[in-house]
């Protein structure tokens, strides 16, 4: 079970870092400056360093992130449930969601699928 919570706490970071990379490269694009595009390049190559090899990610570990993300997304979208709590805009909301409904689904997912 230490192997399982070790590979979603280490999913749930990569998913931040994915998030602040995600945020800089927009902020980047908003204000046509190039300055936050470092700090882009810095949380997506340190998901990359993270899972440099294919063979630690099972396909349906792959499948399963993909649609927490865009659930996640889609959920801070149109559901604002979150609004009168967080109300820190939809980064922050979309970070939250992601770790709400990552958080099961990636256990049971790690345990079931991870090998672990």
């Amino acid at each position: 079970m230490n192997y399982v919570i070790s590979r979603v706490l280490k999913w749930l970071f990569s998913m931040t870092l994915i998030m602040i990379g995600i945020r800089f490269l927009m902020m980047a694009s908003d204000n046509n400056d190039v300055r936050p595009i470092i700090i882009c390049i810095f949380s997506f190559g340190a998901v990359y360093v993270m899972y440099r090899t294919r063979s630690e990610v099972p396909k349906m570990i792959g499948l399963l992130t993909a649609i927490v993300f865009v659930g996640a997304m889609l959920a801070a979208r149109y559901l604002y449930i979150d609004l009168p709590v967080f109300n820190y805009g939809f980064y922050f909301a979309w970070w939250a969601w992601i770790m709400a409904l990552g958080l099961p689904v990636m256990l049971l997912g790690f345990s079931r699928f991870g090998g672990g």
